[in-house]
């Protein structure tokens, strides 16, 4: 879904999510986000990988 939405490769979505650590979040922050749609979750995700390389700055 991620990949299709923002026109990205899988492969591309893989290494972004790893080097943000966005599986751990989601699974850290699943009882919040199981109940909500990919419209939802995408922006988070971006959000929260932005922030992740903000303090990595």
């Amino acid at each position: 879904m991620y990949a299709n939405q923002y026109s990205v490769s899988g492969a591309d979505v893989a290494r972004k999510f790893d080097e943000a650590g966005v599986l751990d979040y989601l699974l850290d922050n699943y009882e919040a986000l199981h109940t909500q749609g990919w419209r939802f979750i995408l922006p988070l995700i971006n959000d929260y990988m932005n922030n992740q390389k903000s303090e990595m700055k």
